[in-house]
């Protein structure tokens, strides 16, 4: 009932949006071969950069209790998640529920209201949703991620993979695969679906810190690390002026000092060079020498005092694009677009929230010619010159 109001909330508020057809599949694996941790981990269609709201987590393994043993309690998980801005909610007090030979739990992350941290998914790639640290490791033969939408979400009506995030995007959950992974099986609901345990692969490097801090026409970036070793290659910085195409500015080898976990900073000289207005965007992109890599959240720092910055990519427009914009603090947010003749064309209002927000614009069925974006949150405004290109 819960998921149920939610998403009834999202689409009221998002009614006027265009929402994007990014997709979200889950699968789990553990953390090491020995050890007694699992990772839930999602992989999007398309990157995700926004508040997380909502996501569902069920597990479950075989009924210990057939084999003269204990199913273990809910006390006994360990759970944790690297998501900033979600806490766990409350957790049910009928975990596990018995199903015919299997224990379930289940599992929610709400947004915690007092954040306002937007999260990076990169798609097509393993993106840690939360870990759990079972009290033994000697049924994780048989632990499964399971989605129970066949029969209406299980006994508690929240046992299904679930993912919902905030900002305009809403629903993202992949209904027709929500599982990935061997072992993962998929049938659109009308029966049971599930992912087995996958093999541990290599450790990523575990960004711990990264922040951007500017300091008169410098910007300081400082970064944490752990995990690193052997296999860690490089870090790439990488910077953007509008929030959504980045270049690499400069490259940093990994220490390789023996130590699993470091620190690391960079000045960047010279920002009035880049542009001398707004804001500009920072990531940190981790590469190991096997070709695999993990991203940082993107930071920022604004060159300037206004309430607001908004920005456009790609311009010219075949079909969408790209909008932009940065707050210093929440606001609610009207932008529109308007014609040559100053006829108001489409005009939409969302919540932003501090930090950067992104939202897609569908110009698919515009006539090819010049328009004007106008931007605005409280009293600061923005007006932006874009042009429809021919399809």
């Amino acid at each position: 009932m819960k998921k149920f109001i939610i998403n009834i909330l999202i689409l009221c508020f998002c009614a006027n949006l265009s929402f994007s057809q990014t997709v979200v599949s889950g699968s789990i694996r553990r953390v090491d071969l020995v050890g007694n941790s699992i990772e839930v981990v999602a992989r999007p269609s398309a990157d995700l950069n926004a508040q997380v709201g909502n996501i569902n987590i069920t597990l479950s393994i075989p009924d210990q209790t057939l084999t003269s043993g204990t199913n273990p309690t809910l006390a006994s998980i360990v759970k944790s998640t690297p998501i900033t801005n979600v806490v766990f909610a409350s957790d049910d007090p009928m975990n596990p529920y018995i199903i015919g030979n299997r224990a379930y739990y289940s599992f929610i992350l709400l947004q915690n209201l007092s954040g306002d941290v937007a999260t990076s998914w990169l798609a097509n790639t393993d993106n840690v949703v939360a870990t759990f640290t079972f009290p033994t490791n000697s049924y994780f033969s048989g632990l499964q991620l399971s989605d129970l939408t066949n029969t209406g979400g299980g006994p508690n009506f929240q046992m299904t993979w679930y993912v919902q995030f905030q900002q305009g995007i809403g629903d993202v959950t992949n209904v027709t695969a929500p599982f990935y992974g061997s072992g993962a099986v998929n049938n659109g609901g009308t029966s049971e679906q599930f992912a087995t345990l996958q093999p541990p692969g290599t450790l990523p490097v575990k960004f711990t810190g990264f922040a951007v801090t500017k300091i008169n026409n410098q910007a300081l970036l400082k970064w944490n690390v752990e995990n690193e070793d052997d296999n860690t290659d490089r870090y790439e910085l990488e910077r953007s002026v509008n929030g959504a195409s980045f270049e690499k500015f400069q490259t940093i080898n990994a220490s390789k000092n023996g130590r699993s976990s470091d620190s690391y900073s960079f000045i960047l000289q010279n920002l009035s060079s880049i542009k001398n207005s707004g804001v500009i965007y920072f990531r940190i992109k981790q590469i190991d020498k096997d070709g695999k890599f993990v991203y940082t959240d993107i930071k920022n720092i604004r060159l300037s005092t206004k309430g607001i910055f908004a920005a456009v990519y790609p311009n010219p427009i075949k079909q969408s694009t790209t909008l932009t914009f940065d707050l210093v603090e929440n606001s609610r947010v009207t932008y529109s677009i308007t014609d040559v003749s100053g006829k108001t064309m489409e005009t939409y209002q969302v919540q932003g929230f501090k930090g950067s927000n992104i939202k897609t614009l569908n110009l698919g069925k515009y006539a090819a010619g010049a328009y004007t974006l106008k931007v605005q949150a409280g009293d600061d405004v923005i007006t932006l010159p874009i042009v429809k290109a021919t399809n």
